[in-house]
């Protein structure tokens, strides 16, 4: 696929085109999830407990994501509750990206839809997280889990690239830490 540079309206060479298919690949089999989440589990050395403040900013981002649809309180329901208060700031991270690794891999079951009149077998209501979902779920995940992080806070440029391609609205307005890229 090719992608065009929002900015300078140019398309992307070919290596940055199959870079950016990689991701968006990684993305829809949740490998990513799970690459950060291992790269959280590895840090290493002594790490003060993690703080109050970076517990309830990741709870109360997760919690504002799963208002805007059923697709993410599914998955903020696989997180809430299983983020450890006392434990490292990575390892709070690597739990958060975890958990929603294992919610994507289960997939999206539209309750609402399965219990209406009409309802039908369970694999009629039972299908995978769009890549549109996906692309969402990582902005506000890198929200919640940015005070937590060991590097520099922000998003992907492949997951921008996507997220244009897709014609995804990130939310910046409800960020508190991740902005959006200067122009």
């Amino acid at each position: 696929m090719e992608y065009v540079n929002p900015i300078t309206k140019k398309a992307y060479s070919v290596a940055d085109c199959a870079i950016i298919d990689g991701y968006r690949q990684s993305l829809m089999d949740g490998s990513v999830f799970v690459k950060i989440a291992l790269s959280s589990h590895s840090a290493i050395g002594y790490r003060p407990p993690i703080t109050y403040r970076e517990w309830s900013h990741c709870m109360t981002t997760i919690s504002q994501m799963a208002g805007k649809s059923d697709e993410f309180a599914q998955i903020a329901n696989a997180i809430l509750g299983r983020v450890n208060l006392y434990g490292t700031p990575p390892d709070a991270r690597a739990q958060v990206f975890d958990r929603a690794s294992d919610a994507l891999r289960e997939g999206f079951d539209d309750v609402i839809g399965r219990a209406s009149p009409e309802g039908g077998r369970w694999s009629d209501y039972h299908r995978e997280y769009k890549l549109p979902t996906r692309i969402l779920l990582m902005a506000w995940l890198e929200e919640a889990t940015a005070p937590m992080s060991e590097s520099v806070w922000g998003l992907s440029w492949c997951l921008l690239v996507l997220a244009q391609a897709e014609q995804v609205t990130i939310p910046y307005d409800a960020f508190k830490y991740i902005k959006p890229p200067r122009v």
